[in-house]
């Protein structure tokens, strides 16, 4: 099965960073971003990633639509989507509600702290096969 990281962070360094990053990893056959959550649904909903992702990685403070709301619309608009992918949220702040939202929504699997580190992508590999390992058994 093939496997692919979606990132969905408004910030352009961000963006490059974690492109390159999963591309020098060799971990993950596919990489594509959006800018917010808007875009996003788009992307997933109309089929324009050209790969099913196995990771979402989602930033909570983003313009237009921001990394919750995006996530309470995919699953309003396609739960089944979200059946075999992995989600980590993303973000530099460690905001006391968002930390409480993370926790109670049990479709979200970590929470990443900015600024990224390329032990990321293996982390989010990881707890990717280890979840589809989980649903395999």
């Amino acid at each position: 099965m093939s496997s692919g990281l979606f990132l969905i962070d408004d910030d352009e360094a961000i963006q490059f960073i974690v492109k390159s990053f999963v591309s020098r990893s060799g971990l993950f056959e596919n990489f594509d971003h959006a800018s917010n959550g808007n875009e996003a649904l788009k992307k997933l909903i109309n089929g324009e990633l050209g790969f099913s992702p196995s990771v979402l990685l989602i930033d909570i403070n983003m313009p237009v639509m921001n990394g919750f709301d995006f996530l309470d619309e995919l699953m309003k608009l396609n739960s089944k989507l979200l059946k075999n992918i992995s989600i980590a949220m993303f973000s530099s702040s460690e905001n006391k509600d968002d930390m409480e939202k993370i926790k109670a929504n049990k479709k979200i699997d970590v929470f990443l702290k900015k600024p990224f580190r390329k032990e990321y992508i293996e982390e989010l590999f990881r707890i990717h096969n280890s979840k589809t390992n989980k649903k395999g058994a």
